[in-house]
């Protein structure tokens, strides 16, 4: 067998060409991928050399997805098969295709034998391959082929997409747009420039209202173009959102415009719609508008829901914010949020504005109670209420009578007469609650506990009344008493020393029961024994017993005054003993000034004896009966009762009760001035207000202006606020449950959020002496800008110390025929700027010196003097100073480089809005050229600090 094979191997070596002859020649078609709508070149390899074997004729036929595929062309540059020319290519068997070709020189090397250009329809992934050894040979078959057949994958085109696809802004406004799917970076596009502009991150700014397309390209070509159209309006009405209000409370909405400066709008209308259920439109606010100088507007409510706006006036409209608010109530019963949404606008009969709308919800009322909720009370005294529920202050207190008592605004209530009553609080939102029924008494009658001694044989108990409102008096009563007859037997009234003295009183009694009834032209309203009922001690009343007394049925006139009465009484037996005495007040502790105060003299042992009340040691005169009573006491006045027993029960010299000291609490001094900030911004929160402890004060309650909430702080000295959208006047008053003290108070106003730039600025290139006016530059089709808009300018604010670094720069703001030109300015800005002014054609020029920016508008005016720009810059033109033309190349100098743009332009007639139009009139020509010519010679140029 190695003999064999030895034998075999040292034949091809002497004859290489046996060994050619065997091996077969590998055709391959590699694997390859491609996109949908692309064309392929699909490589066809001979994997062996060709060299040696002598081909000089070859036939392909490959197969493949008619449906994916479509064929293009046979290529042979640079291929094997390039020495015998174009091949002959049959196509016309669906998803086949047959290549041959033949030659008079053999084809040598190995490689990519040829190339089949196809046309990729739809995305699929298949096979591309030989159709077999049949089809597929060199000259007559010899030598042979062997077949490697491949994959093609067909992906979805690439594709890139721009969004949004549709918008809808105002002049001056931006829209971000972004592409997807594609390969950074991007370049962007506007099918309308003369509306638009878009920076290389696809910013869009609006400059004039009209329509246009956005076109996006990525790093490979691809491109996509919105399939809507951006409408850019001339203006844009707007509504805030996440508007709110207290239910119960009003809202003035604001309806905003962007800035009208130019348009020349004279008129207008506009309707929104909203949820009438929760918003009640009542009535506009033309104060601190844009339309505060025009005649009243019209306002429409026919339609429930919506509410309809029509304005006009003598004067076109400037600047931008608000254009109107419309105020509404919002409901106290229906909770919730509603849009605020525009229906339709339309000004000046033809510019229809852009809309933002907006939303608003309710801030819902808490649910509150009153404690204590119900109750009684006797005229002159007092009730402390606090309101539960989380109410805002501060807290407005009322009653449902005033007649009947009054309250104070820390919830003290203070009675005067009899009635019913109840106690209503609300809180600075609305939220209100009620209490229940309060019966206030006009006075109290009281059966006293006493004490007497068996021996003494006879007892006059006393019933005592308090003293009665103020034009209140008695003068009838009837009443019922029931006794313990084991202990008592009714004698008689007994009326002498007391209020009925003089009366005329008739009784009616029964073992343990006596009914009475008396009557005088000489009626009472004082406090003091109103009767006394004399009993006998019967032999049953021992030392420690105790005879109850019940008194019912009690009827003062004819119902009025209405007594509160303490029905049971009581004497309890006990032995002679030394006399004592105490005395209480009611009421008790410290009380307001001129409060009527009721002492009560309790005797032990005294008998039936006599009272003498003293003020500060000293008698006072008719004060000696059990009870003594005034509302004239002062602040460490001393009340005391000398008692003098007399009676078997009594014994002992005269003794004197314990003494009240009184407490007068006085009204709270005035407050002192509120300290915090006059000026903030809207909306600032965390602002601090506070005055200085006052004297007596316990609570200090803090009014705002309207749309300024309190935070925390309402009843102590120092309170943290939300500021609202306008000023007013802060307001404290400190109070005590004994009235109040005079209020501070301090103006506040509120900080704009931008201050107002007012400019002045002419232009050498547009500026007619004729008409001290600049004349509207124009393009090839009329005006470039709408309204009195003659071009824009760039703006800029420089620091004030070298190198004067830029703070802001403000582009495209428009410049009036007049000069006039407004810019809202950062309120940050509060320092002293250079003012910069740029426009495509003029000259650089610096304001004179740093501008002040304290105030909130600022004034400054280019065109008065030439002392106004830096080092004299500027123009005399008749009686107006203007700013140099002619700088086209914004090199800051005009000189050559100027003069051959001017001259290129005007050479080819250019005509438009371009750069090169110094004077603005659409066309580059002569007049342009001797601004140049003129400012040129003079070496106009930059001048700066």
């Amino acid at each position: 067998m190695r003999t064999y094979i030895f034998l075999l191997l040292l034949i091809i070596a002497l004859h290489p060409e046996v060994g050619l002859r065997a091996q077969a020649i590998g055709m391959r078609i590699p694997d390859t991928a491609t996109f949908v709508g692309n064309n392929i070149d699909v490589p066809v390899y001979a994997d062996n050399t060709l060299t040696g074997r002598n081909v000089l004729s070859y036939t392909l036929q490959i197969s493949f997805n008619q449906s994916y595929l479509s064929v293009v062309s046979v290529i042979t540059a640079g291929t094997l098969s390039a020495p015998f020319g174009s091949p002959a290519v049959n196509t016309t068997v669906p998803g086949k295709i047959t290549i041959a070709g033949a030659g008079t020189s053999p084809l040598t090397g190995s490689g990519k034998f040829i190339f089949i250009r196809f046309h990729a329809l739809q995305a699929s992934y298949f096979t591309i391959s030989f159709t077999g050894a049949q089809y597929n040979f060199f000259n007559e078959g010899n030598p042979a082929m062997s077949f490697d057949n491949g994959n093609l994958n067909i992906s979805p085109a690439p594709t890139i997409t721009v969004t949004p696809d549709y918008g809808i802004i105002s002049k001056g406004e931006q829209l971000q747009f972004s592409s997807s799917g594609g390969t950074a970076p991007y370049q962007w596009f506007v099918t309308n420039s003369s509306v638009a502009t878009i920076n290389s991150s696809g910013l869009l700014t609006a400059v004039q209202p009209g329509f246009t397309k956005v076109v996006a390209q990525d790093n490979t070509g691809l491109r996509d173009t919105t399939n809507s159209m951006i409408e850019i309006k001339a203006l844009r009405l707007s509504i805030p959102t996440n508007l709110s209000q207290w239910q119960g409370s009003d809202i003035d909405i604001p309806i905003n415009t962007s800035n009208l400066g130019g348009l020349n709008i004279y008129s207008g209308n506009f309707s929104i719609s909203f949820n009438q259920g929760i918003l009640t439109p009542v009535s506009i606010i033309q104060t601190g508008t844009l339309l505060e100088s025009f005649p009243i507007p019209t306002i429409n409510l026919n339609v429930p829901g919506n509410v309809a706006i029509a304005f006009a006036g003598y004067s076109p409209l400037s600047g931008s914010g608000p254009l109107i608010y419309i105020r509404f109530h919002v409901s106290a019963l229906t909770a919730g949020s509603t849009s605020l949404s525009f229906i339709n606008g339309l000004f000046n009969e033809t510019l229809i504005p852009a809309f933002t709308n907006g939303s608003f919800s309710t801030i819902n009322l808490p649910v509150l109670s009153i404690s204590p909720s119900v109750g009684t009370l006797v005229a002159g005294q007092t009730q402390q209420y606090t309101l539960d529920g989380g109410g805002t202050p501060p807290i407005q207190w009322s009653v449902s009578n005033p007649s009947i008592a009054s309250i104070s605004q820390s919830g003290l209530l203070t009675t005067q007469t009899g009635g019913n009553l109840v106690i209503k609080a609300t809180d600075a939102h609305g939220a209100s609650a009620a209490s229940g029924n309060w019966l206030i008494y006009d006075t109290q009658i009281t059966m006293p506990e006493t004490s007497t001694c068996p021996a003494a044989g006879v007892i006059s108990y006393p019933i005592l009344i308090n003293a009665l409102p103020s034009g209140e008096a008695v003068y009838s009563l009837q009443a019922k008493v029931t006794y313990n007859s084991n202990y008592l037997t009714f004698l008689q009234v007994e009326t002498d020393g007391t209020l009925t003295q003089g009366w005329t009183v008739v009784c009616n009694p029964t073992s343990g029961v006596v009914n009475f009834a008396g009557s005088s032209s000489n009626s009472f309203n004082t406090a003091g024994i109103l009767l006394m009922l004399k009993f006998s001690i019967n032999p049953t009343f021992i030392l420690g017993s105790t005879a109850t007394l019940q008194l019912s049925n009690v009827l003062l006139n004819q119902g009025v005054p209405n007594p509160l009465v303490d029905i049971n009484g009581s004497i309890v037996g006990v032995n002679p003993a030394p006399a004592s005495i105490s005395i209480t007040s009611n009421p008790s502790g410290a009380v307001c000034a001129n409060t009527t105060v009721a002492f009560t003299a309790s005797p032990v042992n005294g008998g039936t004896p006599l009272y003498q009340w003293k003020k500060n040691g000293n008698p006072i005169s008719g004060a000696n009966m059990v009870m003594y009573s005034s509302n004239s006491l002062n602040a460490g006045d001393i009340i005391s009762c000398v008692l003098t027993p007399s009676g078997p029960c009594a014994s002992g010299s005269p003794v004197t009760s314990n003494a009240i000291t009184m407490l007068i609490n006085p009204q709270p001094d005035p407050a002192g001035s509120i300290i915090g900030p006059e000026q903030v911004f809207a909306g600032q929160t965390g602002i601090s207000y506070s005055v200085t402890s006052v004297p007596n004060a316990t609570y200090y309650n803090w009014v705002l202006p309207n749309g300024w909430t309190i935070i925390n702080g309402q009843g102590s000295n120092t309170i943290i606020v939300t500021a609202g959208s306008a000023g007013g006047t802060i307001v404290v008053t400190p109070s005590n449950s004994c009235g109040i003290g005079s209020q501070g108070s301090k103006g506040v106003t509120i900080i704009p959020e931008n201050k107002v730039l007012n400019l002045n600025v002419m232009l050498e290139g547009l500026f007619n002496i004729s008409t001290n006016l600049m004349n509207k530059a124009k393009n090839e089709t009329g005006y470039q800008y709408s309204g009195e808009i003659a071009d824009k300018i760039t703006v800029e604010i420089r620091q004030s110390i070298a190198p004067h670094t830029l703070v802001q720069s403000f582009g495209s703001i428009d410049l009036l025929r007049d000069g006039s030109s407004v810019l809202n300015i950062p309120n940050t800005y509060s320092n002293s700027y250079y003012l910069v002014i740029k426009h495509r054609n003029s000259i650089e020029t610096w304001s004179a010196v740093p501008v002040s920016f304290a105030s909130n508008t600022i004034n400054y005016s280019f065109s008065s003097s030439a002392t106004q720009a830096y080092d004299y810059n500027l123009k005399l033109m008749g009686i107006i100073y203007a700013v140099y033309g002619g700088d086209e190349t914004q090199d800051g100098i005009v000189d050559g480089s100027d003069m051959a743009a001017i001259d290129n332009a005007s050479s080819i007639v250019l005509r438009g809005y371009h750069q090169e139009d110094l004077n603005g009139d659409a066309i580059v020509d002569g007049s342009d050229m001797a601004i140049i010519d003129n400012n040129s010679s003079a070496i106009v140029r930059v001048h700066k600090p």
